[in-house]
């Protein structure tokens, strides 16, 4: 079992937030907050914490990777 577990959920899904990210993703926080400051990451701002569902991570990341 993965040692990821989101730490948010609302309707849509879980929700993740940068440390999940980079756990997710195997980079560091850094990497992430670049990939934010592109603009071509797809998170959102809620209370003062990048967030991003899931899904979302593993699309972008499939889309990255598919180029």
């Amino acid at each position: 079992m993965s040692d990821f577990e989101p730490t948010l959920k609302d309707e849509l899904g879980m929700l993740c937030g940068v440390n999940e990210i980079c756990r997710y993703v195997g980079k560091s926080r850094s990497t992430v907050f670049k990939w934010i400051r592109s603009g071509d990451f797809p998170v959102t701002k809620i209370s003062g914490e990048w967030v991003i569902r899931i899904e979302d991570v593993h699309a972008w990341v499939m889309e990255k990777m598919c180029r």
